[in-house]
């Protein structure tokens, strides 16, 4: 990677040196170590302030190393830990001098930065030539970047290691290194329980492998284990046992090892579940889901990973060979490790599709509610309909005979008053004699057609009761929420169809 990308970032990072942000570790062997033996002499840790790093990186004051009683140091680990206080930018827990001070003295890539400012994952590897021009390079330099997932990790690491001094100088920075006041400044949810500092792991990983101290590869392996174990760790502290629980909230499918043990009602809890309720467990199903499919891309990095150490190993066998018996421990690890990295994508990808089923059955669900409500707006707009057509036939057969009736002569205005009044032009209000025609014609046609409009509603509705036979009103959609179904077609429904009544229509 080009010098003026990295320039960019390091412009671009945040320096905050404070007290407990940066810690070391350091790790020998020598020719006389026991086997797992930690003592002072070969195995030292602990917290670094910024003033500390010059002295720490040229070993001077506290600590310069005293001659060694277990006979020649045959490879040993230096490793500088750095937390991570911020993403964007990054925000280093040391002064912009120190870092420096640091990539100069352990000779780390320009490459470094850039690829630690990746949210996804990434890892790189070359040889330095010796400058006697030998067949073995002079450094083995490595830099990893884990993909960014806050329930397992997010950090880099960056190392030389020498051939000639097996000695394997390295950096590391992330968050949730050292301890928990940095996760409550970068992050604003609470750290999981199963997730501890990694730095307290590292030094455990580090400590089992004193007698590896100086192969090229312990500190690639151990970030690969301390990222696996995280992974399962989160698999199955809170993705199985969330998928579990979202299982038995719908009632669907019987989840988790003693569903034999009580007795159980299939879909039960679906269906008397609130639509607010719904749509907060298809949220927590997706986010689920979101979380899982991520999951699943930083066990693929690690499937990735795992080849680059494969081909790494091949690589450095061609320039060296190990004497310590390192090697075939690392490398059995290594295809343990990738054996893991299998077994939990599987369940992964099987978590993934509980939760695809769950999403389902949710879908089914609510289109079901949706179909049973649009067939009831469907039977409930065709009796309306049919409602139109009756005052329609209604307007149809009283409009002739009442536009005939009043156009007829059916009040003498004047009659009375010319009988009365010497003046012809003034009259009074007369009723006709044949006033009585219009009773005895309106009213018995009026009930006919009401008869015959009552004989042709119930013929309708039963017609439409057949059309539309799953379409019933019941106490489920009665009771809907005023979200799911307006207030205004609630009454409408609820006026028209009374669920005592024989032929009303229900919902199911």
């Amino acid at each position: 990677m080009l010098r003026l990308q990295r320039q960019k970032v390091l412009d671009e990072c945040k320096w905050e040196p404070e007290n407990g942000q940066l810690r070391y570790i350091e790790a020998r062997t020598f020719a006389n170590t026991g086997r797992h033996a930690i003592t002072s002499e070969n195995y030292e840790e602990g917290d670094l302030s910024d003033e500390d790093i010059d002295d720490w990186l040229h070993q001077r004051g506290r600590f310069t190393r005293p001659t060694s009683r277990l006979g020649k140091e045959e490879g040993s680990i230096r490793l500088l830990i750095c937390e991570r206080l911020g993403f964007h930018p990054l925000r280093f827990g040391l002064s912009k001098a120190s870092f420096l001070a640091v990539e100069n003295e352990l000779g780390l890539p320009t490459e470094m930065l850039p690829l630690f400012k990746f949210n996804g994952g990434g890892h790189s590897y070359y040889f330095r030539p010796s400058a006697s021009h030998d067949q073995i390079p002079e450094q083995l330099v490595i830099t990893i970047k884990v993909p960014q997932m806050y329930q397992v990790a997010n950090y880099g690491l960056c190392l030389t290691h020498s051939f000639k001094t097996h000695v394997t100088l390295g950096f590391m920075f992330g968050w949730n290194m050292i301890n928990d006041e940095s996760w409550g400044k970068s992050m604003s949810i609470e750290r999981p329980r199963y997730l501890k500092p990694h730095s307290s792991q590292i030094s455990e990983l580090i400590k089992s492998e004193i007698l590896n101290c100086g192969h090229p590869l312990l500190l690639p392996v151990i970030l690969f284990e301390d990222h696996i174990y995280n992974a399962d760790r989160y698999k199955g502290f809170d993705l199985s046992p969330r998928t579990t629980r979202l299982e038995e909230q719908l009632g669907v499918t019987k989840a988790g090892r003693n569903v034999l043990s009580s007795p159980f009602d299939f879909g039960a809890k679906s269906r008397s579940m609130t639509v607010e309720r719904r749509f907060e467990i298809i949220t927590d199903i997706n986010t689920t889901v979101t979380e899982v499919i991520t999951f699943m891309v930083n066990l693929k990095w690690d499937n990735r990973y795992c080849q680059f150490l494969r081909d790494m190993s091949i690589d450095i066998r061609k320039f060296t060979d190990f004497t310590q018996g390192g090697e075939p421990n690392l490398e059995s690890t290594i295809e343990t490790l990738a054996t893991l990295t299998v077994s939990i994508l599987e369940h992964a990808e099987s978590i993934k599709g509980r939760l695809d089923i769950q999403l389902n059955v949710l879908y089914n669900l609510v289109t079901q509610v949706d179909s049973n409500l649009n067939a009831t707006i469907a039977a409930t707009t065709g009796l309306d309909s049919v409602a139109m057509k009756a005052l329609a036939f209604v307007t149809t057969v009283f409009l002739p005979p009442t536009f005939t009736l009043f156009s007829m002569s059916m009040f003498d205005w004047q009659a009375d008053g010319r009988a009365q009044s010497s003046n012809p032009n003034e009259g009074t209000k007369v009723v006709s004699n044949y006033f009585w025609m219009y009773w005895v014609i309106s009213v018995p046609l009026t009930i006919v057609v009401l008869l015959t409009w009552r004989i042709w509603w119930h013929r309708e509705k039963k017609h439409y009761q057949k059309k539309y036979p799953h379409a019933k009103l019941d106490r489920f959609f009665l009771h809907t929420d005023d979200s799911n179904v307006s207030i205004v077609l609630k009454r409408l429904i609820t006026k028209m169809w009374k669920p005592k009544k024989v032929e009303d229509i229900e919902l199911i």
